[in-house]
Protein backbone atom coordinates (compact mmCIF):
# COMPACT_ATOMS: atom_id res chain seq x y z
CA UNK A 1 0.00 0.00 0.00
CA UNK A 2 1.08 3.79 -1.04
CA UNK A 3 2.04 4.87 2.46
CA UNK A 4 1.67 8.73 1.82
CA UNK A 5 -1.81 7.96 0.95
CA UNK A 6 -2.66 10.81 3.58
CA UNK A 7 0.27 13.25 3.02
CA UNK A 8 -0.15 14.74 -0.02
CA UNK A 9 2.60 15.84 -2.44
CA UNK A 10 4.35 17.97 0.61
CA UNK A 11 7.20 19.85 0.53
CA UNK A 12 9.51 19.91 3.20
CA UNK A 13 11.24 23.11 4.25
CA UNK A 14 13.75 23.40 6.76
CA UNK A 15 13.10 25.34 9.88
CA UNK A 16 15.64 26.22 12.43
CA UNK A 17 15.74 23.67 15.09
CA UNK A 18 15.07 24.56 19.03
CA UNK A 19 15.18 23.53 22.30
CA UNK A 20 12.32 21.13 23.66
CA UNK A 21 11.93 22.94 26.87
CA UNK A 22 10.26 26.05 24.46
CA UNK A 23 8.61 28.33 26.88
CA UNK A 24 6.09 29.16 23.68
CA UNK A 25 7.96 31.28 21.54
CA UNK A 26 8.41 29.21 18.73
CA UNK A 27 5.19 30.33 17.38
CA UNK A 28 6.83 32.81 14.96
CA UNK A 29 8.37 29.30 13.05
CA UNK A 30 4.86 28.47 12.04
CA UNK A 31 4.58 25.43 14.21
CA UNK A 32 0.94 23.56 14.54
CA UNK A 33 0.12 21.08 17.70
CA UNK A 34 -0.45 17.34 16.59
CA UNK A 35 -0.83 15.87 20.31
CA UNK A 36 -1.37 16.94 23.78
CA UNK A 37 -1.27 15.53 26.99
CA UNK A 38 -0.87 15.44 30.65
CA UNK A 39 2.67 14.97 30.80
CA UNK A 40 5.93 16.02 28.60
CA UNK A 41 7.08 12.98 29.22
CA UNK A 42 4.19 10.99 27.94
CA UNK A 43 4.82 12.99 24.54
CA UNK A 44 8.47 11.15 24.47
CA UNK A 45 7.27 7.77 22.31
CA UNK A 46 5.12 10.27 19.47
CA UNK A 47 7.99 12.48 19.57
CA UNK A 48 10.72 9.74 18.51
CA UNK A 49 7.46 8.43 15.96
CA UNK A 50 7.95 11.36 14.03
CA UNK A 51 11.74 11.60 13.97
CA UNK A 52 11.88 8.10 12.68
CA UNK A 53 9.76 9.21 10.01
CA UNK A 54 11.58 12.11 8.88
CA UNK A 55 9.79 14.58 10.39
CA UNK A 56 11.16 17.20 12.76
CA UNK A 57 9.17 17.85 16.00
CA UNK A 58 9.43 19.54 19.60
CA UNK A 59 7.58 19.35 23.39
CA UNK A 60 6.35 22.33 24.21
CA UNK A 61 6.01 22.09 27.84
CA UNK A 62 4.52 25.85 28.38
CA UNK A 63 6.59 25.98 32.06
CA UNK A 64 5.78 28.96 33.96
CA UNK A 65 9.44 28.95 34.59
CA UNK A 66 12.04 26.53 34.10
CA UNK A 67 14.18 28.65 37.15
CA UNK A 68 11.37 28.29 39.22
CA UNK A 69 11.70 24.64 39.54
CA UNK A 70 8.28 24.17 38.38
CA UNK A 71 5.96 22.74 35.26
CA UNK A 72 2.85 24.48 35.96
CA UNK A 73 0.32 24.72 32.88
CA UNK A 74 -0.55 27.63 31.67
CA UNK A 75 -3.70 29.09 29.69
CA UNK A 76 -5.44 25.49 31.16
CA UNK A 77 -3.15 23.76 28.48
CA UNK A 78 -0.94 20.78 28.93
CA UNK A 79 2.29 20.05 26.93
CA UNK A 80 2.45 20.37 23.48
CA UNK A 81 3.81 18.02 20.23
CA UNK A 82 4.06 20.82 17.61
CA UNK A 83 5.48 20.26 14.29
CA UNK A 84 6.15 22.57 11.31
CA UNK A 85 2.88 23.55 9.84
CA UNK A 86 3.72 22.44 6.19
CA UNK A 87 4.78 18.53 8.21
CA UNK A 88 1.27 18.56 9.84
CA UNK A 89 -0.14 15.67 7.46
CA UNK A 90 2.47 13.40 7.51
CA UNK A 91 2.70 13.81 11.03
CA UNK A 92 -0.90 13.13 11.68
CA UNK A 93 -0.82 10.19 8.91
CA UNK A 94 2.31 8.55 11.38
CA UNK A 95 0.26 9.41 14.88
CA UNK A 96 -2.75 7.82 12.96
CA UNK A 97 -0.88 4.52 12.08
CA UNK A 98 0.45 4.15 15.54
CA UNK A 99 -2.74 4.05 16.75
CA UNK A 100 -2.36 7.56 18.28
CA UNK A 101 -5.91 10.30 18.52
CA UNK A 102 -5.46 12.94 15.45
CA UNK A 103 -7.75 15.12 13.23
CA UNK A 104 -7.50 14.36 9.20
CA UNK A 105 -7.49 17.11 6.82
CA UNK A 106 -11.19 17.42 5.46
CA UNK A 107 -9.36 16.57 1.49
CA UNK A 108 -8.20 13.13 2.81
CA UNK A 109 -11.15 11.44 2.47
CA UNK A 110 -10.55 12.07 -1.43
CA UNK A 111 -7.03 11.24 -1.45
CA UNK A 112 -7.18 7.52 0.48
CA UNK A 113 -10.67 7.24 -2.19
CA UNK A 114 -7.83 8.43 -5.20
CA UNK A 115 -5.03 6.36 -3.81
CA UNK A 116 -5.69 3.45 -1.90
CA UNK A 117 -9.80 2.40 -2.41
CA UNK A 118 -10.35 3.23 -5.84
CA UNK A 119 -7.62 1.68 -7.88
CA UNK A 120 -8.44 -1.32 -5.37
CA UNK A 121 -11.84 -2.13 -6.43
CA UNK A 122 -11.34 -1.20 -10.18
CA UNK A 123 -8.14 -3.52 -10.83
CA UNK A 124 -9.92 -6.57 -8.12
CA UNK A 125 -6.58 -6.34 -5.75
CA UNK A 126 -7.27 -6.88 -2.29
CA UNK A 127 -4.78 -6.21 0.87
CA UNK A 128 -7.66 -6.46 3.06
CA UNK A 129 -5.65 -6.68 6.60
CA UNK A 130 -3.77 -3.87 5.46
CA UNK A 131 -6.46 -1.83 4.96
CA UNK A 132 -7.95 -2.92 7.69
CA UNK A 133 -5.27 -1.39 9.58
CA UNK A 134 -5.60 1.77 7.75
CA UNK A 135 -9.01 2.31 8.30
CA UNK A 136 -8.93 1.18 12.17
CA UNK A 137 -6.38 4.05 13.25
CA UNK A 138 -9.03 6.49 11.70
CA UNK A 139 -12.22 8.04 13.48
CA UNK A 140 -15.11 6.95 12.51
CA UNK A 141 -16.01 10.53 10.78
CA UNK A 142 -12.90 9.36 8.23
CA UNK A 143 -14.06 5.93 7.62
CA UNK A 144 -18.05 6.54 7.30
CA UNK A 145 -17.55 8.94 4.26
CA UNK A 146 -14.92 6.32 2.89
CA UNK A 147 -17.55 3.73 2.92
CA UNK A 148 -19.83 5.82 1.67
CA UNK A 149 -17.92 6.91 -1.37
CA UNK A 150 -16.85 3.31 -2.38
CA UNK A 151 -20.71 1.96 -2.28
CA UNK A 152 -20.67 4.59 -5.19
CA UNK A 153 -18.50 2.71 -7.16
CA UNK A 154 -18.52 -0.21 -9.27
CA UNK A 155 -18.25 -3.18 -7.40
CA UNK A 156 -17.55 -1.20 -4.40
CA UNK A 157 -20.83 -3.07 -2.52
CA UNK A 158 -18.76 -6.17 -2.58
CA UNK A 159 -15.20 -4.86 -1.84
CA UNK A 160 -16.97 -3.20 1.47
CA UNK A 161 -18.29 -6.98 2.03
CA UNK A 162 -15.38 -8.65 1.36
CA UNK A 163 -13.58 -6.41 4.03
CA UNK A 164 -15.52 -7.37 5.90
CA UNK A 165 -15.37 -10.40 6.15
CA UNK A 166 -11.49 -10.35 6.67
CA UNK A 167 -12.26 -8.68 9.32
CA UNK A 168 -14.40 -11.13 11.04
CA UNK A 169 -12.39 -14.29 10.33
CA UNK A 170 -8.33 -12.32 10.51
CA UNK A 171 -9.72 -9.73 12.84
CA UNK A 172 -7.52 -9.78 16.29
CA UNK A 173 -7.23 -5.96 16.85
CA UNK A 174 -10.14 -4.73 19.09
CA UNK A 175 -9.93 -1.72 17.21
CA UNK A 176 -10.72 -3.39 14.09
CA UNK A 177 -14.71 -3.73 15.98
CA UNK A 178 -15.22 0.25 15.27
CA UNK A 179 -14.66 -0.57 11.53
CA UNK A 180 -16.89 -3.67 11.72
CA UNK A 181 -19.85 -1.31 13.30
CA UNK A 182 -19.22 1.43 10.22
CA UNK A 183 -19.18 -1.13 7.33
CA UNK A 184 -22.71 -3.07 8.75
CA UNK A 185 -24.16 0.50 8.90
CA UNK A 186 -23.52 1.31 5.60
CA UNK A 187 -23.87 -2.00 3.72
CA UNK A 188 -26.94 -2.32 6.62
CA UNK A 189 -28.85 0.18 4.43
CA UNK A 190 -29.19 -0.89 0.91
CA UNK A 191 -26.89 -4.29 1.16
CA UNK A 192 -28.30 -5.93 4.37
CA UNK A 193 -28.97 -9.68 2.73
CA UNK A 194 -25.98 -10.04 0.23
CA UNK A 195 -23.35 -9.15 3.39
CA UNK A 196 -25.53 -11.07 5.83
CA UNK A 197 -25.25 -13.61 3.97
CA UNK A 198 -21.38 -13.63 3.37
CA UNK A 199 -21.19 -13.18 7.43
CA UNK A 200 -23.06 -16.56 7.67
CA UNK A 201 -20.56 -17.81 5.26
CA UNK A 202 -18.17 -17.20 7.63
CA UNK A 203 -19.76 -18.29 10.72
CA UNK A 204 -20.03 -21.77 8.84
CA UNK A 205 -16.12 -22.02 7.62
CA UNK A 206 -15.57 -20.67 11.67
CA UNK A 207 -13.76 -22.99 14.13
CA UNK A 208 -12.66 -19.79 16.29
CA UNK A 209 -13.91 -19.23 19.12
CA UNK A 210 -12.94 -15.49 19.05
CA UNK A 211 -14.35 -14.85 15.15
CA UNK A 212 -17.48 -16.71 15.96
CA UNK A 213 -18.24 -13.70 18.75
CA UNK A 214 -17.05 -10.97 15.76
CA UNK A 215 -19.86 -12.81 14.12
CA UNK A 216 -22.31 -13.03 16.66
CA UNK A 217 -22.17 -9.34 17.51
CA UNK A 218 -22.28 -8.60 13.24
CA UNK A 219 -25.18 -10.55 12.59
CA UNK A 220 -26.82 -8.44 15.14
CA UNK A 221 -26.37 -5.53 13.16
CA UNK A 222 -28.58 -6.80 10.38
CA UNK A 223 -32.16 -7.12 9.88
CA UNK A 224 -31.73 -9.96 7.29
CA UNK A 225 -34.18 -13.28 8.56
CA UNK A 226 -30.78 -15.18 7.75
CA UNK A 227 -28.98 -13.15 10.41
CA UNK A 228 -31.49 -13.93 13.02
CA UNK A 229 -31.61 -17.80 11.66
CA UNK A 230 -27.55 -17.69 12.79
CA UNK A 231 -28.00 -15.83 15.95
CA UNK A 232 -30.44 -18.58 17.37
CA UNK A 233 -28.01 -21.51 15.77
CA UNK A 234 -25.39 -19.75 18.09
CA UNK A 235 -26.95 -19.85 21.19
CA UNK A 236 -25.90 -23.90 20.67
CA UNK A 237 -22.41 -22.99 20.27
CA UNK A 238 -20.06 -25.09 22.17
CA UNK A 239 -18.42 -22.17 23.79
CA UNK A 240 -20.13 -20.34 26.14
CA UNK A 241 -19.12 -16.55 25.56
CA UNK A 242 -20.05 -16.98 21.91
CA UNK A 243 -23.90 -18.18 23.35
CA UNK A 244 -23.39 -15.00 25.21
CA UNK A 245 -22.81 -12.54 22.31
CA UNK A 246 -25.45 -14.28 20.40
CA UNK A 247 -28.10 -13.77 23.55
CA UNK A 248 -27.03 -10.45 23.65
CA UNK A 249 -28.23 -9.55 19.84
CA UNK A 250 -30.97 -11.68 20.18
CA UNK A 251 -32.20 -9.33 22.93
CA UNK A 252 -31.65 -6.29 21.62
CA UNK A 253 -33.31 -7.33 17.47
CA UNK A 254 -36.01 -8.90 19.55
CA UNK A 255 -37.02 -5.77 21.79
CA UNK A 256 -36.05 -7.20 25.07
CA UNK A 257 -36.77 -10.95 25.00
CA UNK A 258 -34.87 -13.66 26.88
CA UNK A 259 -37.63 -16.67 26.63
CA UNK A 260 -35.58 -17.88 29.76
CA UNK A 261 -32.43 -18.89 28.35
CA UNK A 262 -29.10 -18.58 29.84
CA UNK A 263 -26.00 -19.49 29.37
CA UNK A 264 -24.87 -21.27 31.71
CA UNK A 265 -27.31 -23.87 31.69
CA UNK A 266 -27.25 -27.77 30.93
CA UNK A 267 -28.05 -28.36 27.46
CA UNK A 268 -31.15 -30.09 27.86
CA UNK A 269 -32.68 -27.19 29.44
CA UNK A 270 -31.36 -24.66 27.44
CA UNK A 271 -32.79 -26.42 24.42
CA UNK A 272 -36.25 -25.45 26.09
CA UNK A 273 -35.43 -21.74 25.10
CA UNK A 274 -33.72 -22.63 22.02
CA UNK A 275 -37.44 -24.09 20.54
CA UNK A 276 -38.84 -20.73 21.67
CA UNK A 277 -36.41 -18.62 20.03
CA UNK A 278 -36.51 -21.03 16.99
CA UNK A 279 -40.22 -20.01 16.65
CA UNK A 280 -39.73 -16.64 17.17
CA UNK A 281 -37.36 -16.19 14.41
CA UNK A 282 -40.09 -18.02 11.71
CA UNK A 283 -42.02 -14.69 12.43
CA UNK A 284 -39.74 -12.11 11.97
Amino acid sequence: MDRGFLDGELEHRKVTPMNEDSDGNDDKLDFVTVLTSDTAFSLEPAKSLLEQGGVMSIIRRESVSAACGLELPLNGGGPELRVPSNAQEEAEKILCENGYVCQVSGDAVDRVMKRVIRPAVESGTFDGPDILRLLSNQPSDFRLPVFEATVGLDGGPSFLIQLLSVSLIQGVDPEEESVRRDLSRILGRSHTDAAASEVSKCLVDSTDIEARKRIARTLGRFDARECADQLVSLLDDEDRAVREEALDALYFRSGGRSFGFKSDEEPELRALAVKKWERWAKSV
